[in-house]
């Protein structure tokens, strides 16, 4: 870091620790690119970039004493970044199950702030530099984080000890380190490669067909197997450049404004701040407000700490309670992408009649239901199946239509129950009722079995008992001490109780007995089991709350209740619990039926023991269209595979709002707003998602009970309007999908003939606005929505 007519970064770490503030600001001066570089990329434009680098400064100042070794500021000051993008997503973290510490801090990206885009398209890249710059995005956190020292390294910012001394390892231990990195980095650069081809394979493109653009672990792990298969997407792999060759080319990004604001010489003008200040009269307080460091600006109450010869630091406090500095000011907003930059980030439409790709490499859930709307116009009484790879977004199959219908009984059923049985196999249970007549008495389940969920077979309905009541809401468990399976379920026996049978084969069961009847009334169990213990979720008659009870046995009467009751909504039931993949924790769901008819709610817990259940944001979760009171199981990659191949995905979609997750994108009198699900007419909130009209790169909104109709912007206002095939209106109903301006995991839409301007909700109707990444939180919220 030093050069013709430079002090050697040694000599002015020394003359800094003396007190010498003209040194101490040439040094952070001249390593401020760096430190933005290395953050930008390691937290590939996290929205505390900005603030680590400021943090960085902070504790540069704080520790300069602490420095043995002078000639190594530079790795020193690097491993302080690294620190501060720990502490800061240590400071966040919300759970303590993370994969690694600098993943952490990947949990609130910066809209509109993804740093390899700003890379490319502030420094031109083309080509081969473009495509290892946009490979970072792949990499997992530890290895961007070292990719940003490396490419330091070899543009000889800094040297292989300055390297090994940010990451507190040895040399040699570094070299290993960067070889395991540059192995992925070369996977991730085939990948994109791959992706980028022109034509594309038609088998990547098959598998990328719901893939929503954003790089992930999940999707890495399946694309990387594709090209490492593909003698057409190998090719890619073979024909790369070595990365060092091309990072060297690559310029460190310049600084944006909140940072290239800081004024240096102000540190030098500094005047002394009191009489504590010592001998050089150097002060946090009196200069960083100066330097324009504003995330410190509002700092009061120092505390004096003496670093080195005379040299007084005073340590402050905000005064919030927080412990938390103010945060800095967003830098102002970059340029708007050219629209085939901006659907290549957001994911260009697929092709009418592509194929579905595999969902999930990790396998999912299926959640079967009936479904419901408030006045009985999508009322459907048949096995409805829905999927998802996290468990909390799904997506219905068969268009939301039943995959098999009961054939005796009342011909119709509620309450479905899927059961993965002893031999990997499923069986199908539900109550036998079509409708919401409650007083009927019916003594009979409708049962299936299943390999897959994909056919049916065996259908019956076998008697649970001879009582004059109902039989609703089965589920079903092993009970290893029995070799048995017990089925319970909600009848009533002069109050509401559960009763239950044991079968082996469920075609005979043996006697009703009474398996679960408090001093208050209950309905609608669900039972899972859990290292030598079961766990029973159900609903108290009485006050209309769910509660959980535990045994030790699952035996008939052997219940305790352990939680506090749960409720949201003004009335609900059919809890559902399910532990998540991996054993990461479990999720509750509840089935509110008031104020307004099917309105599923979720809790988690990371502890199902403990009994204490968070409840989820409806931002994290959107449960299938008009979904009712069902079961959810776990099933494997090629089970989730064989149901998507088999029923299919739905051809419409919803757009939920970001800031208001209860409402859905509507038209209603040919108008667009967003309204509070759950609505009728339901079909009012489905769009078919198809090439844009006015640019196939683009996305238009045609609407799915009034075909031919599209959103189009009319005077700024959202209509839902005929195509009368003008230039005009295929304009009017073109946007371009980009990241989401709140939220990039998320979706915003672009106008395509008012560029500065974004679909947003306004009092809750529809219509365009100029929005950017420096927009207030709220505009930037309005303007986001997720695709379900």
């Amino acid at each position: 870091m030093s050069g013709a007519g430079v002090t050697p970064v040694a000599d002015r770490v020394v003359a800094a620790q003396r007190g010498d503030r003209e040194a101490l600001a040439s040094l952070i001066e001249d390593h401020l690119d760096m430190l933005y570089n290395v953050a930008g990329r390691a937290l590939n434009g996290h929205a505390d970039v900005d603030d680590v680098v400021q943090e960085t400064c902070l504790r540069v100042v704080e520790s300069l004493p602490d420095i043995r070794e002078p000639a190594r500021f530079s790795g020193w000051i690097l491993a302080i970044v690294r620190r501060q993008i720990v502490e800061g997503a240590r400071r966040r973290r919300t759970s303590t199950e993370r994969h690694s510490s600098l993943e952490l801090a990947t949990e609130l990206p910066d809209p509109g702030a993804d740093f390899a885009d700003a890379t490319v398209l502030r420094l031109r890249l083309s080509g081969q530099r473009r495509q290892v710059v946009e490979a970072v995005r792949w990499l997992d956190p530890d290895d961007r984080f070292l990719l940003s020292l490396w490419w330091l390294e070899v543009a000889d910012h800094i040297t292989r000890t300055d390297l090994a001394t940010a990451l507190g390892v040895p040399p040699g231990h570094a070299a290993v380190r960067i070889k395991r990195m540059r192995d992925q980095l070369d996977l991730a650069r085939s990948i994109v490669g791959a992706l980028d081809a022109q034509p594309r394979c038609p088998e990547l493109a098959a598998q990328v067909y719901i893939w929503d653009g954003r790089p992930s672990p999940v999707w890495r792990k399946r694309l990387a197997r594709h090209v490492r298969d593909c003698a057409a997407c190998e090719t890619h792999k073979r024909r790369l450049v070595p990365p060092d060759a091309l990072l060297a080319g690559i310029a460190m990004l310049p600084l944006p404004p909140s940072l290239a604001a800081i004024s240096f010489s102000a540190l030098v003008a500094a005047p002394v701040a009191g009489a504590a200040a010592g001998a050089a009269g150097l002060s946090i307080a009196g200069w960083l407000p100066a330097l324009g460091i504003s995330k410190f600006a509002a700092a009061a109450g120092a505390v004096a700490v003496a670093v080195g010869g005379g040299v007084t630091i005073a340590v402050q406090d905000s005064g919030t309670g927080s412990g938390r500095p103010a945060a800095v000011a967003p830098a102002t907003t970059p340029p708007a992408p050219a629209p085939e930059q901006t659907a290549e980030r957001g994911g260009a439409v697929p092709a009418p009649g592509t194929p579905p790709a595999a969902f999930a490499a990790s396998g999912g859930y299926a959640f079967a239901y009936f479904t419901e709307t408030p006045n009985q116009s999508g009322a459907s009484y048949g096995l409805h199946l829905a999927v998802s790879s996290d468990g909390l977004n799904w997506r219905p199959l068969n268009q939301n239509s039943p995959v098999v219908m009961p054939t005796a009984g009342d011909r119709g059923l509620r309450d479905p129950f899927i059961l993965r049985k002893q031999d990997g196999t499923f069986v199908v249970l539900a109550a036998d009722l079509k409708g919401t007549d409650f007083r009927r008495t019916s003594q009979y389940l409708h049962v299936w079995d299943s390999k897959d969920l994909r056919s049916f077979t065996g259908y019956r309905r076998i008697r649970m008992h001879d009582r004059d009541t109902h039989t609703w809401a089965p589920t079903a468990f092993w009970v290893a001490s029995r070799q048995e399976y017990a089925i319970v379920y909600s009848a009533n026996d002069g109050k509401d109780v559960l009763l239950a049978n044991y079968t082996k084969d469920f075609r005979s069961v043996s006697a009703a007995e009474v398996y679960f009847s408090p001093e208050f009334g209950v309905l609608d169990a669900d039972i899972v089991a859990d290292n030598s213990a079961y766990y029973m979720y159900y609903k108290n008659v009485d006050d209309g709350l769910l509660y959980g009870a535990r045994s030790t046995t699952g035996a008939p009467n052997s219940w305790t209740t352990y939680t506090a009751g749960l409720r949201q909504g003004t009335a609900i039931a059919g809890p559902m619990v399910v532990k998540n993949r991996g054993g990461g924790g479990w999720r509750l769901w509840g089935d509110s039926f008031g104020p307004v008819n099917n309105d599923f709610y979720a809790w988690s817990t990371s502890d199902i023991t403990a009994g204490r259940w968070t409840l989820l944001s409806q931002r994290e979760f959107t449960p299938p269209l008009n979904g009712k009171q069902g079961s959810i199981v776990e099933i494997s990659p090629a089970e989730l595979d064989g149901l998507v191949s088999a029923w299919g995905l739905p051809e419409s979609v919803r757009l939920k709002s970001y800031n208001f997750p209860d409402r859905y994108v509507r038209h209603a009198a040919n108008v667009g707003r967003i309204d509070a699900f759950p609505f009728d007419p339901h079909q009012d909130q489905l769009w078919r998602l198809v090439p844009g009209l006015a640019d196939p790169a683009g996305v238009s909104f045609e609407s799915i009970n009034f075909p031919g109709r599209y959103l189009r912007h009319r005077d700024f206002a959202i209509r839902l309007d005929a195509d009368d095939r003008s230039p005009t209106f295929r304009a009017d109903a073109t946007f371009y999908r980009t990241p989401g301006l709140a939220d990039p995991a998320w979706s915003s839409f672009r106008s395509y003939n008012a560029p500065d301007r974004y679909l947003r909700h306004s009092k809750f109707l529809l219509r365009i606005d100029p929005i950017s990444a420096g927009s207030r939180a709220t505009d930037r919220q309005d303007a986001t929505f997720r695709i379900s």
